[in-house]
């Protein structure tokens, strides 16, 4: 646990490093999400259900999909490619 929260430190202070890119990046994810959202309200409004399933109940399942998401972005991106990094480093050291 101790490496997940020294890893997570460090990307925050990364991501912190240029303050304009990481404005900018949420300006970006969060039209990303908003456009997911005009896509189903849009296909909604022309077929009115989907197999049964009204809009607030797609919107509620969007909505938990987006929540994983965007909870899995923010603690555990870039854990796929820690190892390969790791690899590096002990190349680099030794």
């Amino acid at each position: 646990m101790k490496l997940y929260l020294k890893y997570f430190q460090i990307h925050l202070h990364s991501q912190m490093q240029y303050k304009v890119s990481f404005l900018l990046t949420i300006i970006g994810q969060f039209i990303l999400s908003f456009s997911a959202f005009l896509e189903i309200y849009f296909m909604m409004t022309r077929f009115h259900t989907v197999n049964a399933f009204t809009f607030e109940e797609v919107l509620l399942c969007f909505a938990i999909v987006m929540l994983a998401f965007a909870l899995a972005e923010c603690f555990v991106r870039g854990f796929d490619g820690f190892s390969s990094i790791l690899g590096m480093v002990n190349l680099i050291v030794f």
